[in-house]
């Protein structure tokens, strides 16, 4: 008996069947562990990256609206804003999510945050959850710099834009103290910054330190000349003293409807398209209204008389009293936004007396050529910053005086493709380049007040003052 048994386990110890199921069985556990750990380690990794870029984007952010030396509410909500754009507050299923930000130096926020992630294979083997923790810092870092403040204190700085409650050069100097403050602020005790002022109207305006042999005497501007003066007579008739004298008044109405839009197609100049008298396509807006159906019935000349009118021109005045009724309704209407505005105005045997009036006219007009014009700008030049010439482009071909405030038009240039090197006709780029007898060469007085601007590119005479 005890023979058959031992036979029977050395055959047991060496049959190999079912070898590979008992190794499979005992490799489960440890398979099961390397692969839940690989797999909760990468949700870990992607959480804390995730984590990492929104603690960087808070900080920035704080650093960013943050203006002294203290966390302010504006700054530490503006960056935990960020923070929470970028992570959320369930991201990869992670909770007890926590950011906490500190100023620990001047112009330097620090900040930490911190979350938990619950593991989904690893639980089998007791490790439960990842406690998630980075680090972010944002720092404001000036080296040794030169800022340069270039100011302009000409006369339009004194102008109030709409809306604000300071002038443009009160509003100029807080901003530069407001700047001023903000580098000083964040900089480290170890950097130089050095400021520098360059007043607009001072270094700009060179026209007052240049030689007089550096500049024209004669230059031609975009201007007018007086072209000839021409005197028509007429009359002027109109009504007055309107009085209603019987039946009932005039009842009125308002609505609304859309206007009537219309396509004006573009067209082309004679310099090409949009060119001189050429104009881009527009849509057109109108309001049109209904015709009117008052009649005027029962027109009766009151009265009339004369008396002298003193002018200009000195003659007589005709006055004619009217008597009139009125049936029928009238319209009007205005343009607002998108919708017209119309106004219905009825009349039911309105009666009214006006007196009717004739005065004599005489209208003088005064002729511009508009054109190209040289003008002899030599005293200026010699006289300098300040000095003026006077020449008879007012109004009604009057004088008017133009000075000089020593601005300066550049020297003559070219059109290329590539101004790398400089074309050599580019004069006004090479600085370097002094200034020949050649106009070319030379500067010229900017003289804004003997411009003027025109509906065409071309010359032309009008009677019309632009």
């Amino acid at each position: 008996m005890a023979s058959r048994k031992r036979k029977q386990f050395q055959q047991l110890l060496i049959d190999q069947q079912g070898n590979t199921l008992m190794l499979i069985a005992g490799m489960f556990l440890p398979l099961l562990a390397m692969v839940g750990s690989g797999i909760d380690i990468s949700r870990a990794y992607l959480t804390k990256a995730r984590l990492q870029s929104a603690c960087d984007a808070g900080v920035l952010a704080a650093r960013k609206t943050q203006t002294g030396n203290t966390m302010t509410t504006e700054s530490t909500g503006m960056g935990e804003r960020y923070f929470t754009a970028n992570f959320g507050k369930t991201a990869f299923g992670s909770y007890d999510i926590d950011f906490d930000m500190a100023m620990v130096d001047k112009g330097q926020i620090d900040g930490v945050a911190k979350a938990k992630l619950d593991t989904g294979i690893m639980q089998v083997f007791g490790q439960t959850k990842f406690d998630l923790t980075v680090n972010c810092s944002a720092i404001r870092d000036l080296s040794h710099t030169d800022v340069m403040f270039v100011l302009d204190t000409t006369g339009s700085m004194l102008e109030t834009n709409l809306g604000d409650s300071a002038n443009r050069f009160e509003t100029m100097k807080e901003s530069v103290v407001t700047f001023h403050g903000m580098l000083e602020s964040t900089k480290s005790p170890d950097v130089n910054l050095r400021y520098g002022f360059v007043p607009y109207a001072e270094m700009v305006n060179v026209g007052g330190i240049l030689p007089a042999d550096m500049m024209v005497k004669r230059w031609t501007y975009q201007s007018r000349v007086p072209d000839g003066v021409e005197t028509k007579t007429g009359t002027n008739q109109y009504g007055r003293n309107w009085t209603h004298v019987g039946g009932p008044a005039p009842t009125t109405s308002t609505s609304n409807f859309a206007a009537t839009s219309t396509w004006i197609p573009p067209t082309s100049g004679s310099g090409g398209e949009f060119g001189s008298g050429g104009s881009p396509g527009y849509w057109s807006y109108s309001c049109n209204t209904p015709a009117k159906t008052v009649a005027a019935s029962n027109k009766v000349d009151v009265s009339n008389r004369t008396e002298p009118f003193v002018g200009p021109p000195a003659g007589t005045r005709q006055i004619y009293v009217i008597r009139e009724t009125l049936n029928g309704k009238e319209y009007s209407a205005y343009y607002d936004g998108s919708k017209c505005v119309m106004t219905e105005t009825s009349y039911n045997n309105y009666v009214h007396e006006f007196e009717w009036v004739i005065d004599p006219t005489e209208q003088t007009n005064h002729s511009w050529h508009y054109k190209p014009v040289e003008y002899d700008v030599a005293d200026l030049i010699t006289g300098g910053v300040g000095s003026s010439i006077t020449v008879p482009i007012g109004n009604n071909h009057q004088p008017r005086t133009v000075t000089w405030r020593g601005c300066i038009e550049e020297r003559d240039t070219v059109a290329e493709d590539n101004f790398e090197p400089i074309p050599t006709g580019a004069l006004d780029l090479d600085i370097d380049n002094k200034p020949t007898m050649d106009k070319a060469t030379q500067w010229r007085p900017a003289l804004p007040a003997l411009v003027f601007q025109r509906p065409d590119v071309w010359e032309e005479k009008t009677y019309a003052s632009y």
